[in-house]
């Protein structure tokens, strides 16, 4: 079987940044709250098909 063989490093590096950018979106997300769509989604205006 092949895959992928993490070592503990590499799952404490995954753990430290979860832990910086889960806490930074939640805070986003309560600033601005769940009817503002993410940046990245196109929602066409009344004048666009």
């Amino acid at each position: 079987m092949h895959g992928v063989d993490p070592e503990d490093a590499d799952l404490v590096a995954v753990q430290g940044f979860l832990a910086t950018i889960l806490p930074a979106l939640a805070a986003i997300e309560e600033r601005h709250g769940p009817e503002v769509p993410p940046a990245g989604l196109f929602l066409p205006g009344p004048e666009q098909p």
